[in-house]
């Protein structure tokens, strides 16, 4: 199923690998790069995004309600590369991600906040009344959100939806295997890496409940892509 929201990966611009090996004469370096500076930047643009949404008339459109919900989610992250910036010196970097990501659960704890009122009471958005695009939206929003109950109750209505052909199956099999990751247990669809501490780390998939099977398993609910295909696009094996 096309996905017409899509998450937003981080967009690191060429420039900012150039290095300055000497300035010109007459000319001084630029000035080292501080963490408050990219958290500032972080948050201005996101500020922005709001900014831009008060100007709107008001709706009581659920569709148009979390349009608006995952343009602010998509814009935090869109500028999350202001965390790992290499123009940073490390220590300023561990502060920038720690700043950010602090914002951030803020950003995804408002949206969540935002949600529950527009959450149909049969508990979740089907398919065939509401749309992908509001489905997967939604989804998003709790897939990011700080509130593990929420995501829990939601996965609830999710499987009775999948069960019915009326809920996105990767959107199922990413909820899930998040929900389950996140309570210490092993996940079951394989769309879940993580990143061992070490200086060689490699990403690698968190444990899996059958890992003989996983395929299997997608096919139940309707999910057609191998676990072969998702270890490629979550680059298994690669350097963190």
């Amino acid at each position: 199923m096309a996905k017409l929201f899509r998450p937003v990966s981080a967009i690191v611009p060429i420039a900012l690998a150039t290095i300055m090996l000497g300035a010109p004469p007459g000319q001084s370096a630029e000035p080292a790069r501080t963490a408050a500076q990219n958290v500032s930047e972080w948050r201005d643009a996101v500020a922005r995004a709001r900014r831009e949404q008060s100007t709107l008339p008001p709706t009581g459109d659920v569709h148009e309600s979390i349009r608006r919900l995952v343009e602010i989610d998509e814009v935090a992250r869109q500028y999350l590369w202001l965390a790992d910036d290499m123009r940073l010196s490390e220590a300023e970097r561990l502060n920038a991600s720690r700043s950010i990501g602090e914002q951030l659960h803020e950003v995804d704890g408002e949206n969540t906040r935002r949600l529950l009122p527009l959450i149909p009471k049969e508990g979740w958005f089907s398919l065939r009344r509401y749309g992908a695009q509001t489905a997967h939206g939604a989804w998003l929003i709790v897939q990011h959100s700080p509130d593990r109950d929420l995501r829990a109750r939601v996965l609830k209505a999710m499987e009775r939806l999948v069960r019915r052909a009326d809920a996105d199956p990767h959107d199922y099999a990413l909820l899930f295997d998040r929900v389950r990751t996140g309570a210490g247990q092993p996940q079951r669809f394989g769309t879940q890496a993580t990143c061992r501490v070490a200086a060689d780390a490699v990403r690698t998939l968190a444990p899996l409940e059958r890992p003989q099977e996983v395929d299997r398993l997608r096919a139940s609910i309707g999910w057609g892509v191998s676990l072969a295909e998702t270890k490629g696009d979550l680059q298994i094996g690669r350097p963190c």
